[in-house]
């Protein structure tokens, strides 16, 4: 992953646990340095380190993490310089199907970006599904946070069902969002 995803990480986990329990997961994650270039590639297991370790040091579950993670995610993205994409949208549904061209902007400066794909198919009922493709398995709760996160960040409160997870042998993960 992109050094970018990890100084967000660890960002967020400052300000929702403090420094000084952030240089106990530190601590914990064994890393040799807490610094990333933004635009530097890291293997993924450096970001899964730092997740599992801020479990274990906080008692909150991975799950939980990822998700705290995902709703803060927007927050930090959209007050910095990420900021114009979330303005290109007037809902969580417009932004969604938007996503893939944002990856594919974000893209054409990072090299080798192993991006996911977003597929939203809106349903009669106002609700949507959701289809996550990624190479990478486990992050279905990050998703959820982003989710979370979008929604708010649109004034708007939803509800979502995990209906498919590629850690449970789904081919994608999948998920049924419903406007509150």
């Amino acid at each position: 992953m992109y050094g970018m995803v990890n100084k967000f990480f660890i960002k967020s986990l400052m300000t929702e646990y403090g420094d000084e329990t952030w240089s106990e997961i530190e601590k914990k994650s064994g890393l040799e340095t807490n610094f990333f270039v933004g635009m530097e590639q890291y293997p993924d297991d450096v970001t899964y380190t730092i997740v599992g370790a801020a479990s274990d040091v906080t008692g909150v579950s991975v799950e939980d993490t990822l998700e705290m993670f995902g709703e803060n995610w927007v927050e930090m993205t959209a007050k910095a310089e990420y900021g114009h994409y979330y303005a290109m949208a007037d809902d969580l549904f417009d932004f969604l199907e938007n996503l893939n061209s944002m990856h594919e902007s974000l893209g054409a400066g990072l090299a080798n970006l192993r991006q996911p794909s977003f597929s939203l198919s809106r349903l009669n009922d106002g609700s949507a599904q959701l289809t996550y493709k990624s190479e990478r398995a486990g992050l279905t709760s990050f998703v959820v946070g982003l989710l979370n996160g979008l929604a708010g960040h649109y004034g708007q409160e939803i509800k979502i069902k995990v209906v498919g997870e590629k850690q449970r042998g789904a081919d994608n993960d999948q998920f049924l969002i419903s406007i509150v």
